[in-house]
């Protein structure tokens, strides 16, 4: 087991609240405002992270439509969704190996950051990307490393693990350091007994108004 400091993490595991209800934003309205086009194929309202899992596996969509199934659920900003399909055929060819399992979460983050890394407009980093790895893989074994997750992974591990610019996931990190995100979120997962993605949903916690009480802790705690 990763050496965790005791403190944070006895009030992580006593502040964790599992939500399988989990939903995120309308991918059909946001497939309209960036494509310019309906899509009928998407279901209608909002959808849990099973049902984008059941997407982004289903030949019955392109990869294209995972992209924007998966950046409408995330919530991405339409304007930013707008300059990633203006690259789209850059990132393609990295959704069609991971849906056939035939490139594991870290080459993927090297793929993505290779892109990201370019000095052009994206519309996506690595939260963004990271969503992508984890819900295009058949093993869903590469977890969403966003401004909290990491934060959650800093604070809970004492040190800097994910190298955050101004509160957000920065450039500054690679696949090394992604591998490193996912193991400890899996080392958490079995000492809690509980799915990796439990671990990374509770570690996301519930923002806004109404903070769930992880979020206020690491709100309350994290110093950069």
């Amino acid at each position: 087991m990763i050496k965790l400091h005791q403190e944070h993490y006895g009030n992580f595991k006593r502040s964790i609240v599992l939500d399988e209800t989990w939903g995120g934003k309308n991918i059909e309205r946001w497939w309209k405002y960036v494509i310019g086009e309906k899509n009928n194929k998407f279901p209608q309202g909002h959808i849990n992270r099973q049902k984008l899992k059941e997407i982004c596996l289903s030949n019955r969509y392109t990869e294209e439509e995972c992209v924007g199934a998966v950046m409408a659920w995330g919530g991405q900003r339409r304007n930013h969704g707008r300059m990633l399909f203006d690259r789209i055929g850059e990132i393609t060819p990295i959704i069609g190996e991971m849906r056939q399992g035939l490139m594991d979460p870290s080459e993927a983050y090297g793929e993505f950051d290779a892109i990201w890394q370019l000095n052009k407009p994206l519309g996506m980093g690595a939260a963004y990307f990271t969503k992508l790895i984890y819900f295009c893989s058949p093993k869903h074994n590469g977890y969403i490393m966003d401004q909290w997750t990491s934060k959650s992974v800093n604070l809970l591990c004492n040190e800097v693990i994910v190298n955050l610019t101004s509160g957000y996931v920065s450039k500054k990190n690679n696949s090394r350091i992604y591998y490193q995100f996912c193991n400890i979120i899996e080392e958490i997962s079995k000492d809690m007994k509980i799915s990796a993605e439990d671990v990374e949903m509770a570690m996301f916690s519930k923002g806004g108004r109404n903070k769930a009480a992880w979020r206020k802790y690491v709100v309350d705690r994290y110093k950069v």
